[in-house]
């Protein structure tokens, strides 16, 4: 084996000692991640190779999931099915986004002339892509160990709303088709349901780890397997409609664009959250005031592209979860069907 470079060498062994004096400064707990044991559902990934056998540092498999309060065996196999699969819209635009395509136009802006997307905001915008590959697929010995962006609580509302007692997923009553997270509004669909929300303890002192909670709205959707094996035998309207592929995988994607600590923002890239607009398709009040939309769905991300001074070209996108989430599954559908 070849000997590595001093230069290299010198570079890890600083690293390794500022990773150690980080250690040092963490609670002993705090380190040894979240107590699971009384966890209906063990996390996931798990925490043992499939024969049995401990994992060690050096093949850890990146963030899990744990907690599962309110979800039954099969929410939780949906969750760690969407889990799985929306590394598979990610991790292709972690390396490699053709930013001529028309659907990278449609959501981002224009590859040239007057509309180009800056080369700045397209290294931004491929950032959350390679930061949502690495929660996967990188074991955290490979980076500094950051502990709270190793685990991810997830939860169900469960209906009866066991796993979301503040009711935010509206389950437990008609919903208005609102959400309740602070720093972001979880995804709304056409037919005014809701399907997620984050919290992050960057806006939520009292979480340790950052926390999903997945809604009825969630489980009603199909997975990307069933979409992708179901959509393109439909009509032709149909399969060019980008809405028609809705996924729990997209979702799940939306949802991790908010995780500040796991995307570096707004370190890299600027904060990712649910950004309201208006257009001419939106509603006026009683006093004939434009009411602001949550741009969710295809429709409001395109008019996003478009918003704004010819120097905002992406800028507002960017800031936008439901943008990445169905230019993702777009790029995704383009890759397989090769349409």
């Amino acid at each position: 084996m070849p000997l590595m470079p001093r230069k290299t060498l010198a570079i890890l062994l600083i690293w390794c000692h500022f990773a150690a004096s980080i250690q040092a400064l963490m609670p002993l707990s705090q380190l040894r991640g979240p107590d699971y044991s009384n966890d209906k559902f063990p996390p996931y990934p798990p925490m043992t190779n499939l024969d049995g056998t401990n994992i060690t540092t050096q093949n850890l498999r990146g963030t899990r999931l744990y907690g599962w309060k309110g979800c039954d065996v099969s929410e939780a196999k949906a969750i760690a099915e969407a889990y799985v699969d929306f590394q598979k819209l990610a991790s292709p635009l972690a390396s490699n986004i053709d930013w001529a395509s028309k659907t990278a136009e449609d959501f981002w802006g224009n590859d040239k002339g007057m509309h180009r997307l800056p080369d700045d905001r397209r290294r931004q915008i491929q950032q959350i892509f390679q930061a949502q590959q690495q929660m996967y697929a990188i074991g955290w010995h490979l980076l500094p160990p950051w502990w709270k962006s190793l685990w991810i609580e997830v939860r169900c509302s469960g209906g009866d709303g066991s796993g979301d007692p503040q009711n935010e997923c509206r389950d437990q009553k008609p919903n208005d088709g609102r959400c309740g997270s602070d720093e972001s509004e979880p995804t709304g669909g056409d037919d005014n349901s809701l399907e997620a929300f984050v919290e992050s303890p960057t806006f939520h002192k009292q979480l340790t780890y950052s926390r999903i909670t997945f809604c009825t709205g969630f489980f009603n959707l199909p997975s990307l397997s069933e979409v992708m094996t179901i959509t393109p035998k439909r009509p032709k309207a149909t399969r060019e409609n980008l809405a028609s592929w809705n996924n729990r995988a997209r979702i799940f994607l939306h949802e991790t664009t908010h995780l500040d600590w796991f995307m570096n923002t707004p370190h890299e890239s600027p904060m990712v959250n649910d950004l309201k607009i208006i257009s001419k398709a939106s509603e006026q009040d009683s006093d004939g005031e434009y009411i602001k939309d949550w741009t969710y769905g295809v429709a409001f991300c395109k008019i996003l592209k478009n918003y704004g001074r010819l120097s905002l070209v992406g800028f507002y996108p960017q800031r936008n979860a439901d943008s990445f989430a169905w230019f993702a599954l777009g790029a995704y559908i383009k890759q397989v069907t090769g349409t």
